[in-house]
């Protein structure tokens, strides 16, 4: 005849059925916050793509990039290279009801500021920055794929579009996605997540996304040489650059 008494579990077994569950959970934990954090860097690198896809169409239409901001007659910035794209990658209410005879801050475009872009966003970035804030920025200069005040094309990029920078992600940058501003490259520092200043950077481990000319987007990890951001800064510097990546 069969034992069919309960199981009994003495103190020492629900101990260590404890430990062990609790050590499941420590491994699992940490699997599951990749797993959400590599999701959201893919992400962050189909937005960077899509955001270069619409500013290559930009080129297509108007035969050159947009300006990195468009001046007012005073010399005034009024709009940002990231409206100007919009149209070619999410045209919305924002982009309809926006006036382009008035500056960005105008009081009729002020109505729009409380709209956020899920595409100028990184998933990653702090949940206590204000959403409409925007994630990826220009760097701007003379030698720079964005010379202020001129408007490039493909054949400008000497030294190559797919050794050029166009886009960086920046974290926290407390610019507005609508803001006609961004990164100068004189004042960038040569380093991903330095702590020094604004430059670039991301809420994601170890490094930042960034886009070149071409449409190409790249993890550069934080210890990505000084001379290798130098030379991906440049249009026209003849650096030689070899990338610690391959493209997403």
């Amino acid at each position: 005849m069969s034992d069919t008494r309960p199981l009994q579990f003495s103190l020492r077994d629900l101990l260590a059925l404890v430990a062990v569950a609790a050590l499941l959970l420590s491994l699992l934990v940490p699997a599951i916050r990749y797993a959400r954090e590599s999701s959201r860097r893919h992400e962050c690198a189909n937005n960077l793509k899509q955001t270069m896809l619409g500013i290559h169409n930009y080129h297509d239409i108007h035969r050159g990039f947009p300006f990195s901001r468009v001046l007012n007659p005073q010399g005034l910035p009024m709009h940002s290279w990231r409206l100007c794209i919009y149209a070619f990658v999410e045209k919305n209410m924002v982009y309809d009801q926006y006036n382009f005879d008035e500056s960005w801050d105008s009081a009729g475009n002020r109505l729009l500021h409380t709209y956020s872009t899920p595409v100028y966003r990184c998933p990653s970035d702090s949940p206590r920055v204000a959403v409409a804030n925007t994630n990826y920025l220009v760097a701007t200069g003379p030698e720079t794929a964005w010379p202020d005040g001129k408007a490039l094309r493909f054949a400008d990029i000497n030294d190559g579009t797919s050794l050029t920078l166009a886009v960086a992600e920046v974290a926290d940058s407390g610019i507005h996605w609508l803001e006609p501003k961004d990164l100068s490259a004189a004042d960038l520092p040569r380093a991903i997540n330095s702590k020094d200043a604004l430059g670039i950077g991301s809420g994601h481990p170890g490094g930042a996304n960034l886009a070149m000319v071409d449409g190409a987007v790249y993890f550069f990890g934080n210890d990505t040489a000084s001379d290798v951001i130098a030379a991906i800064l440049t249009r026209a510097g003849h650096e030689e650059v070899t990338f610690p990546v391959d493209p997403q």
